[in-house]
């Protein structure tokens, strides 16, 4: 079991923390943010709108790349398998921010809409179904904040479609509470259906789903082996159930051309510190200043990581610490790995 690392407190402490720690990732400088999003085969892409940030404050640039620290992480640890014989396509998985030690997974499409309680090890804690959700392709789990304070919450994006999608569907539900030690458990969770759709009536595949501890606001990537991934942002006030809402493009990523560049999940560190995403060869982190927007932290050169290979990677999230990272992938009793933060 990786060594667990005391939560930060306080905003303040986290942007302070970004600015000391020890760094040793390369910024590639091959993947860099782009003010326009590329063309593609089967439609034109958006200019990029102005980024605003829907609760934070702005950062320049300039200012930003002065600053920024790419953390240094140790070799993999594989730390167990996923143990339970149902996860046969591990697609997400998100620490718990309400049972120390436990994290989620859930399956690719194909799977009934519900997740999987397990730990480090790869234990089967337990199984959850999400009443009023149905999963056409579930790519990707969070957990963060949502309308209620002081509650934590699951976030499931039914955001894939290999021919792409305009019409999404992302699943909220509170957080179920497992005790300590249980194994087996079989229980089930109530959730709220937020309908999205793509501006401009564009149609996506996206397999990761980020949430912002810090503000509530949702975000999807979109995922592009050929295109600059698109990052859209639905605003925590209209992330409500009854109608549908509309995204809001705030970024466009140009990342290396190949497997490299087609991002397969993602996940922002509960202190805030720190946006990832991943594809299937390599990890892209990017600091985040002390005030600064999800889209203002995404315009600097991200740190690049080199992952251990795995067959079809698509799930990743920081461990409950903050720092340390958590890879998996498809497949049956597929192995859980991580990379500890030096």
């Amino acid at each position: 079991m990786l060594q667990r690392v005391t939560f930060l407190k306080s905003a303040a402490a986290l942007g302070l923390l970004g600015l000391v720690a020890v760094v040793g990732c390369q910024q590639s400088n091959s993947a860099k943010t782009s003010n326009h999003a590329s063309p593609s085969a089967s439609s034109a892409r958006p200019t990029i709108s102005p980024t605003t940030a829907s609760s934070l404050r702005t950062t320049t640039t300039a200012l930003s790349a002065t600053l920024r620290t790419c953390p240094l992480f140790g070799a993999t640890v594989q730390t167990g398998t996923l143990q339970d014989p149902a996860i046969t396509e591990a697609s997400g998985i998100a620490a718990s921010r309400t049972n120390p030690g436990m994290y989620w997974v859930h399956n690719d499409s194909g799977d009934s809409a519900r997740v999987f309680a397990t730990d480090l090890s790869g234990a089967a804690i337990g199984r959850f179904q999400i009443n009023g959700a149905t999963a056409k392709d579930w790519e990707d789990i969070a957990v963060g904040p949502g309308q209620e304070p002081g509650t934590n919450y699951l976030y499931l994006g039914d955001i894939g479609g290999n021919k792409g999608r305009s019409n999404l569907s992302i699943y909220r539900a509170g957080e179920p509470e497992v005790m300590l030690g249980a194994s087996g458990v079989r229980g089930s969770v109530p959730a709220e259906r937020i309908d999205v759709l793509y501006p401009d009536g564009l149609a996506w595949n996206a397999e990761a789903l980020l949430v912002d501890p810090l503000t509530a606001d949702i975000y999807v990537v979109t995922k592009s082996g050929e295109a600059n991934s698109i990052v859209y942002q639905l605003a925590a006030a209209q992330a409500v159930s009854g109608s549908r809402q509309t995204l809001r493009q705030v970024a466009s990523l140009e990342l290396p051309l190949g497997f490299d560049r087609s991002v397969t999940g993602g996940d922002i560190s509960s202190d805030g510190s720190v946006i990832m995403l991943r594809t299937y060869n390599r990890v892209y982190l990017w600091p985040r200043l002390t005030g600064e927007s999800i889209p203002d932290a995404i315009s600097a050169p991200p740190c690049s990581v080199q992952i251990q290979p795995e067959s079809q990677g698509e799930a990743a999230a920081f461990q409950q610490n903050s720092y340390d990272l958590v890879l998996t992938t498809e497949g049956q009793f597929p192995a859980i790995n991580t990379y500890p933060r030096r």
